[in-house]
């Protein structure tokens, strides 16, 4: 009996370390769902608690520590939508949550695009910004390079003459007469270059095109270019099949010894041919003559002279011909000063 007693107490206090444990095991079980529930709370994930919230806290306590990239979201503690369950979750994937709606969270991202985004510009403004961008580049300090291509110069020109409109009249500033013959205009909208025959058709002719090669083509063209620009002068109708017969014969001659030029003479030769065209382009136009008989030129003692005529002749600058770059380099420094100081003159104006 006594023996009877004594294993039925060791059943009894089995039983009872058993369920000891088992609560014990429970309760630290839930002790650690809740101090990784404040975790993810903490890290910006809202809502009572609920274990199915951290994806890492599964059954069998195997261990995934990709829950914790997944709580850490680019918002953090104290962002939009604390506090409201799982509608206001708004981390870096709300797919994660079965049934959450996320409409607040595109709400709020389509608020912030709008408040982020400036308004757009309406087209005058648009034009004001890129004019404003143009007249920066244009009144700085620019290498010779990039004056030859006379854009610099007409976007000085268009400011200056606006200027001028305003009543805005800088110091004067003294133009070398020599640097103006190296300086080539075209009218209006006329298209082609006159610089190549300003000096009345004579040529000076890169290295590669003096060779006997291009001898026949090359005498040619110096017998008929003074004879057209005498033509225009005079405002009678000029032929000029010939001379762009001989002009593109050279073209065709200098593609054909392409492998035996080096790159910097066939790059230079080809540019003095593209001018050739761009010249006797220019040959067709009606009033051509007006290039040759000194009114379609810069003209002017000052920059404010120079300005008021090309505006009164409504004349543009054209690019630079061979030889004439460090002309237009030299004419760019004393328009860019000679604007800012219009501009400093606005300024004070006002």
């Amino acid at each position: 009996m006594a023996s009877l007693l004594k294993q039925t107490i060791f059943l009894l206090s089995g039983f009872l370390v058993l369920q000891t444990a088992s609560g014990a095991f429970a309760q630290g079980r839930m002790g650690m769902m809740m101090a990784r529930q404040q975790m993810a709370m903490n890290a910006g994930m809202m809502g009572p608690f609920n274990p199915n919230l951290v994806p890492g806290l599964t059954p069998g306590f195997g261990t995934n520590w990709n829950w914790m990239s997944n709580i850490y979201g680019n918002r953090g503690y104290g962002s939009s939508g604390y506090g409201g369950g799982y509608s206001g979750y708004s981390g870096n994937s709300p797919s994660d949550y079965s049934g959450a709606d996320n409409s607040y969270s595109n709400s709020y991202r389509r608020q912030r695009s709008y408040v982020d985004e400036p308004p757009p510009l309406s087209p005058q403004e648009e034009r004001e910004r890129l004019h404003q961008i143009e007249l920066s580049w244009s009144q700085g300090e620019l290498s010779e390079l990039e004056t030859q291509s006379g854009t610099a110069l007409n976007f000085l020109l268009a400011d200056l003459r606006d200027l001028q409109a305003q009543g805005i009249h800088a110091s004067d500033m003294t133009l070398d007469e020599e640097t103006l013959r190296h300086i080539s205009v075209l009218m209006g909208r006329n298209n082609g270059n006159p610089g190549l025959f300003k000096d009345n058709g004579r040529l000076s002719w890169p290295l590669i095109l003096r060779g006997p090669d291009f001898k026949h083509e090359r005498d040619l063209i110096n017998f008929l270019a003074p004879k057209v620009i005498e033509q225009a002068r005079q405002g009678r109708v000029i032929n000029l099949p010939e001379l762009e017969e001989a002009a593109l014969a050279i073209r065709l001659r200098l593609y054909a010894r392409i492998g035996n030029i080096s790159t910097p003479d066939y790059i230079g030769t080809k540019r003095f041919l593209t001018q050739l065209d761009e010249s006797i382009k220019l040959l067709r136009q009606p009033d051509a003559g007006n290039y040759f008989n000194q009114t379609y030129v810069a003209r002017g003692k000052t920059a404010g002279e120079l300005v008021r005529y090309m505006t009164q002749m409504d004349l543009r600058f054209a690019p630079a011909v061979g030889g004439d770059e460090p002309a237009y380099h030299a004419l760019h420094q004393i328009l860019a000063a000679y604007d800012r100081a219009a501009h400093t003159q606005l300024l004070a104006k006002k």
